[in-house]
């Protein structure tokens, strides 16, 4: 046991530091993702689209994993699913859909740190966004169904 007073600061120093320094030294085996955000914008200058737009949040570096989930009606632009490497904690990404129909549900983004292998940690799904839309009538912009509530794509300059 260590008499010294100095001695005790020198040690809880140490450790406090250590403490401080810990999650920056995540290796992409320890990295998760610990929360993903999707929102929702109708494309107001294309046939019938939607942008889904996602933020994905880690506590450390690596690949990210993702899979975006809709109801039956919509096909995803390039895929639903894919990687996407994180160098920092977390970054954003975003994927268009074109309405087929009309559709009713919701979307979702599911999402994981993937691994060597491609071993995925822990999966983390998103907070549910309304899909209830229609592109009929004649109209090539898709609108929401019901009152439910969509954000305006952002004017393009």
């Amino acid at each position: 046991m260590l008499k010294h007073p100095y001695s005790q600061v020198k040690v809880m120093t140490v450790l406090g530091l250590c403490a401080l320094i810990a999650p920056s030294l995540l290796t992409a085996e320890d990295a998760r993702v610990t929360a993903v955000k999707l929102s929702v914008e109708v494309d107001d200058s294309s046939n019938c689209k939607l942008s889904l737009n996602a933020t994905v949040v880690t506590n450390g570096r690596g690949t990210v994993w993702y899979n975006f989930q809709g109801p039956d009606g919509v096909s995803f632009d390039m895929g639903k699913d894919g990687t996407m490497p994180v160098l920092s904690k977390g970054g954003g990404l975003g994927k268009g859909v074109t309405i087929k129909q009309d559709i009713k549900g919701e979307f979702r983004l599911e999402a994981a740190m993937e691994g060597e292998g491609g071993k995925r940690g822990p999966v983390v799904l998103s907070n549910p966004v309304p899909a209830n839309y229609t592109c009929a009538g004649g109209s090539s912009v898709a609108r929401p169904i019901g009152g439910a509530a969509a954000t305006p794509a952002r004017q393009r300059r």
